[in-house]
């Protein structure tokens, strides 16, 4: 059995240079170790035909050129890129192992810290005066805020390794709707804005999750929220013979016209400002997607800088 031709360092460089002198096109500091054991395989494979034509010498023969040309594009594709692209999917699944670990491990102080609050708030460790009272509301809003990351950020994890599972059973998609908007009504007041709900008077039955659905819904409406300053915020259900489409819409800030093809990627935030307002991690929109898209439906987002907002979702029977 023939064994693999062996090459140095200098050698994988000077196909690299060689390349560059034929063809302009100038290689970022590849990985030799890689592209060593990538051009040794190739070589392998086609000394099998025609070992003449991989000699260790550079020639400047056209023909003997075009061939290292294509050698040197193969070897740098099948083995370069690949064992990249490889890697780029290992850090991608440790960052994801990473945020659901420490998600997981946050939530136990959390929620002692929680009980621990709520505890003097409700004086059972005895009075407080109203400064004491105030900043523990404070403290408290805030954990409030926290464990919502925690939770965006172990759903996300979830979704993305697949852990995510729908407990489906018969739910009255207008009463869902309902209880959502009422979960916004008083920040949406406190905004100074408009909450208008147009839902039909009689019961929509789905087989759906729930409480993945209700989710979904939230973070659309919460992005809706938390971009509209002004104006109005509008729900409207609607019943079809396949599907029921639900749209809101906002009159709110919207998105520019390049932002758009981005705006489902995890962690994007468009239009955010330093200091106080409005904030969060950007998932919010990836997270109500991806949920939408698990009960076979569609959400389709248009928008226009400055004039607002409208998200249609499709949801099939």
């Amino acid at each position: 059995m023939k064994d693999k031709p062996k090459i140095n360092r200098e050698q994988v460089a000077s196909f690299a240079e060689k390349i560059t002198e034929i063809t302009g096109i100038v290689f970022d500091s590849p990985s030799y170790a890689v592209l060593k054991d990538a051009v040794e395989e190739r070589m392998f494979l086609e000394s099998i035909h025609s070992p003449e034509e991989y000699l260790a010498d550079i020639t400047e023969d056209p023909s003997e050129r075009k061939t290292l040309i294509g050698f040197f594009y193969s070897a740098l594709k099948e083995g370069y890129l690949a064992k990249i692209d490889e890697e780029m999917k290992k850090l991608d699944q440790m960052k994801s192992d990473f945020i659901s670990t420490v998600s997981h491990e946050l939530r136990t102080p959390l929620s002692i810290a929680k009980e621990g609050v709520c505890l003097v708030l409700d004086k059972i460790a005895g009075d407080i005066n109203v400064k004491q009272e105030e900043l523990l509301n404070l403290a408290n809003v805030n954990i409030d805020r926290l464990s919502k990351l925690i939770n965006d950020l172990l759903s996300i994890s979830d979704i993305e390794t697949g852990k995510t599972k729908l407990e489906k059973g018969k739910v009255n998609i207008v009463t869902l709707l309902k209880n959502t908007c009422l979960y916004f009504k008083e920040k949406i007041t406190d905004k100074g804005i408009k909450l208008c709900a147009s839902l039909p008077g009689s019961a929509i039955e789905l087989c759906v999750d729930e409480e993945k659905l209700t989710q979904a819904f939230r973070h659309l409406l919460e992005n809706a929220l938390k971009f509209t300053t002004e104006g109005k915020i509008e729900v409207v259900l609607e019943e079809k013979d396949k599907e029921v489409e639900c749209v809101i819409s906002d009159t709110g800030q919207g998105i520019k016209e390049e932002d758009i093809k981005e705006i489902f990627r995890k962690f994007q935030q468009f239009g955010r400002t330093p200091g106080a307002g409005e904030k969060g991690t950007g998932i919010g929109l990836c997270i109500a997607k991806e949920l939408i898209e698990l009960h076979g439906g569609t959400l389709i987002l248009e928008s226009r800088h400055g004039k607002g907002t409208k998200i249609t979702v499709i949801i099939p029977k």
